[in-house]
């Protein structure tokens, strides 16, 4: 059979085609449930934890939830092909805060 499984190459994310027998392929498979079980223990024990802290909050004790991107690319939504090979990147620092009378 074939599958598709992502790999690391430096800094990028790609998808690689495998092929290999079923047996090797469950196999492999069932080596990476561990850890992604895990994973998901740890994505929803903290957004348990956000969410209770984001119902404590007060005009005395506020949330902040911050998030830095490095190098997002700019698009334009009706742009040419050859953009494709030019592309704006900029870093972008967004905000938001939460307390009792609102968030901004």
């Amino acid at each position: 059979i074939k599958w598709l499984q992502w790999g690391e190459r430096k800094w990028t994310g790609r998808k690689k085609e495998y092929s290999g027998s079923v047996d090797e392929a469950v196999q492999l498979l069932g080596s990476k449930i561990e850890h992604f079980k895990f994973h998901v223990f740890v994505k929803r024990e903290q957004s348990k934890y956000f969410e209770k802290l984001k119902a404590e909050v007060t005009d005395e004790k506020v949330m902040c939830q911050v998030d830095f991107a490095e190098n997002y690319g700019m698009k334009e939504q009706d742009e040419v092909q050859s953009a494709h090979w030019y592309t704006k990147t900029m870093s972008i620092f967004t905000g938001y805060v939460w307390s009792k009378s609102g968030g901004f």
